[in-house]
């Protein structure tokens, strides 16, 4: 059975909508790494939307209902990454130079069932609402061996970072790398030591408590 003509007309208003927002958001991110304008919290809204439809999507792409992975918070974890190689990737630093904003990336999303661990990933353009490359893992808990926290410093002559890395070691040798953190940091505090923040430690503690759990630990 068709659409009637209000369930068209709702369905083609609906399409405008999505590409008026879309055009927004083309125009708004244009502006916004070409120029010194405010609007952070607007790029950051944007973002949000694409954490949430990358959420859906891992769902989609497991064939999963949320309601089969509400055993833990789903967890996103963002990397600045091209959308396709050429493509240049454009960074922003926040006032404080402590959160940098970038118009492409790589999201990683860990969602939690009863038995399974699940690991997707894909690429996101944030300039136009593009997503592609997706890859997923069903990971049962009982297969993971063991689990590695990892806090390091990343320097070079013009780069310093403070990483912090999750790891999943299963059988067969086999590991997962969940990067949480990429920290911009100056060499001064790298060269004095750098610790795991607060906020980012009651994330990892959680994690850590639920895995023990679900494997009889």
């Amino acid at each position: 059975m068709g659409l009637t003509r209000k369930e068209k007309k709702a369905q083609k208003l609906l399409i405008e909508k999505e590409r008026h927002e879309i055009a927004e958001r083309h125009r708004f991110m244009k502006k916004y790494f070409n120029k010194r304008m405010e609007g952070a919290s607007k790029f950051d809204s944007f973002v949000e939307k694409d954490y949430e439809n990358a959420v859906q999507r891992a769902l989609e792409t497991l064939g999963l209902q949320a309601e089969h992975t509400n055993e833990f918070s789903p967890l996103v974890i963002s990397m600045p990454e091209a959308f396709y190689k050429g493509l240049k990737l454009r960074f922003k630093l926040g006032k404080k130079q402590d959160k940098i904003r970038y118009n492409h990336s790589r999201l990683t999303v860990l969602l939690f069932g009863e038995q399974q661990l699940f690991y997707y990933q894909t690429l996101v353009n944030h300039e136009e609402n593009l997503f592609s490359d997706d890859h997923a893992v069903e990971v049962p808990y009982q297969t993971i061996v063991s689990v590695e926290t990892q806090s390091t410093r990343f320097m070079t002559k013009k780069s310093f970072h403070h990483l912090i890395d999750l790891k999943l070691n299963l059988v067969n040798n086999q590991t997962i790398v969940v990067r949480l953190k990429d920290i911009i940091k100056k060499e001064t505090e790298l060269k004095k030591g750098v610790s795991i923040q607060k906020d980012t430690q009651k994330v990892l503690s959680d994690i850590l408590e639920f895995l023990r759990m679900k494997r009889g630990l």
